[in-house]
């Protein structure tokens, strides 16, 4: 009888500390998945002549409130001396996974998280070489009550 009492007073707890762990850190299903787009993405081949400059990753939703989806995004920005055309060649035929390129000098989507990217990297604009951002992303994930995603 004291086992009964027991399990049934500690299943509302336990009910409510999962929910609470989710809250406060998010679904780990996303993180997972965060966390594999990681793993392909560094499977990558980039251009020999290009380096890093900074990482890019995101995971969260694609506008500020109410979307009620993820998006994960993993890439870098990376410069080079080879042209727009050459570049994008260059990760056409060696990527595990699909990829985008973004150039400074392009149009950027006013969505998240490249609005704010553009921002944050417009500093590597300036630069004489052929500053760009390769990247992968999943959109349209089911956020599953994760708040990150609601940004």
């Amino acid at each position: 009888m004291k086992r009964i009492i027991f399990i049934s007073l500690m299943a509302p707890i336990i009910l409510f500390g999962t929910l609470l762990y989710f809250f406060i850190f998010g679904v780990p299903i996303h993180d997972m998945n965060l966390w594999m787009l990681k793993r392909a993405y560094s499977r990558v081949e980039h251009p020999a002549e290009s380096k890093v400059l900074a990482d890019a990753v995101y995971l969260g939703g694609p506008a500020t409130h109410g979307s009620w989806r993820c998006t994960y995004v993993v890439g870098e920005v990376r410069t080079s001396l080879l042209s727009k055309q050459e570049i994008q060649d260059a990760y056409s035929f060696s990527a595990p996974l699909p990829l985008a390129i973004l150039f400074f000098d392009d149009e950027w989507p006013g969505e998240l998280p490249w609005f704010t990217w553009e921002s944050e990297f417009k500093i590597f604009k300036e630069r004489s070489d052929t500053p760009y951002l390769v990247y992968s992303a999943k959109k349209d994930i089911p956020f599953l009550g994760d708040m990150r995603c609601d940004d």
